[in-house]
């Protein structure tokens, strides 16, 4: 994960899902995000930016679980 105050902020992530007990892996995936910085120099909207990446990799697993 990064950001930057004039740019984008960018995530990748490797992520895998296991069964309750832990024991058998269920899903295996990958979430690659950039999201645009929108007001360059203020560190809020890197904040904001970074979260978007975020939300969107908890949607990406989210999904693969269901």
């Amino acid at each position: 994960m990064d950001g930057a105050e004039a740019g984008r902020a960018v995530l990748r992530a490797g992520w895998r899902g296991f069964d309750q007990g832990g024991d058998r892996l269920r899903r295996l995936g990958h979430t690659a995000v950039e999201e645009p910085v929108s007001a360059a120099g203020d560190p809020g909207a890197v904040a904001d930016a970074l979260s978007r990446t975020l939300a969107r990799l908890a949607q990406d697993i989210a999904s693969a679980l269901r």
